[in-house]
This record gives structure tokens, C-alpha cells and sequence, in this order.
């Protein structure tokens, strides 16, 4: 699946502003307003955009701390590291790299205190977590949010359980109110048993 030409000029428009109405969208663009509104709902549908939200500014709030840390990790222990950290509230975003440190995440914490608390007590103690570098964010140079898009650009689906890219029409599963994409019904029967496993737990 590709985008179009209306889709980027919408997202790029919803990235801009949140908050603009299909009616302004419409007008801008040229279509109408249920043009507008079934194209952000198949976008929405499609996972390209996640969600509308209101994006706070750590900066404009005092005593906020955040920093970049590098990880080093036991190949075999990923999936547990990657659930453990994405456990941890302070834990804001987490990325797999390519490179000397194969994990990468951004927090956010009150002050330097707390970051050496968090580091010392929660995030050193997980299993598998060879080596951590952490760097401390003194000022933001630029800071983008949402993604570049263009014309003709490809749709990437991936399976969310086995993170293998989907080629073809996904297996669409509703689950908890949510639509994930899976490569087979297998795994999404798999996923929903993962996540029964863990609500009992």
C-alpha cells in the first residue's frame, strides 16, 4: 500500500496542527470535507497515525531532567529488557540500533537525583544489561515530532509479535479495542495468548 498525494498533504497538515478542523483541512486542500475525513480514518486504521495527543514541552516546566541512554544487552534477553524498560514511567521512548549499542532509550526525571536512583535501582538490575552510557540533555537544538512523508511512499507493516515485516495484505486482529497487524493468524492467536499469560500473572 502506498500513500498518495492528499495522504501526505494531510498528515502534513495533522502534524502541523492536531487540533485543524476538516472543514479548514478540506479548504486548504481543495476536497471535500467527507474526503477529509475518510482518508484520516483509513490512515488511522492503517496504524500511520498513531493517535491525536497534545505534545508538553519538558523545557517550559522547571526541575525536569532528561537524558539519552546506550545499551548494551545480551541478545538472548531482549524481549525481557524491552518489557522491563517499557515498564518504567520515566522510560519515554525506546529504539533497537544498529551499532556498538544495539538499544537506545530517552528518559525523563525530576532531577540528576532521581536519574542515578532510577539507573542504580530499576534499570542496571535488569538481566541481560551488559554496559550503559548515559547522556544527559543540557539544551535542544531541534526537536521534530511525527515523520517525513512523501508521495508513492510504501505502507511498512510489521507482525506484532514475531517484529517480522508483513508482506501482502496483514492478518487485522481487534484486541482490547485496539487493531494490530499481525503475518499470520497464527501469531496473532499467539499474541492474545501472550497477553492472557500476563493479565494472570
Amino acid at each position: 500500500m502506498q500513500l498518495d498525494s492528499l495522504d501526505v498533504e494531510i498528515l502534513k497538515l495533522v502534524q502541523e496542527n492536531g487540533r485543524m478542523m476538516y472543514k479548514d483541512i478540506g479548504k486548504k486542500l481543495g476536497v471535500s470535507i467527507p474526503t477529509v475525513k475518510s482518508r484520516i480514518t483509513k490512515l488511522m486504521e492503517l496504524g500511520v497515525i498513531k493517535k491525536f495527543t497534545a505534545i508538553v514541552d519538558p523545557d517550559k516546566i522547571t526541575g525536569k531532567t532528561r537524558a539519552i541512554f546506550l545499551f548494551k544487552i545480551d541478545p538472548r534477553n531482549l524481549d525481557n529488557i524491552r518489557e522491563k524498560l517499557s515498564k518504567i514511567e520515566e522510560v519515554r521512548e525506546i529504539y533497537l540500533a544498529a551499532g556498538n549499542f544495539s538499544l537506545v532509550a530517552k528518559l525523563e526525571v525530576k532531577d540528576t537525583k532521581d536519574l542515578s536512583s532510577l539507573t542504580a535501582k530499576q534499570i542496571s538490575t535488569i538481566e541481560g544489561i551488559l554496559d550503559i552510557s548515559c547522556l544527559v540533555i543540557t539544551d535542544v537544538v531541534k526537536e521534530e515530532y511525527g515523520g517525513l512523508v512523501e508521495p508513492n511512499m510504501l505502507i511498512n507493516f510489521k507482525c506484532v509479535f514475531c517484529h517480522a515485516p508483513i508482506s501482502g495484505a496483514p492478518y487485522v486482529e481487534y484486541i482490547n479495542g485496539g487493531r494490530y497487524y499481525f503475518s499470520s493468524k497464527e501469531c496473532a492467536e499467539a499474541y492474545k495468548q501472550k497477553i492472557l499469560a500476563k493479565n494472570q500473572s
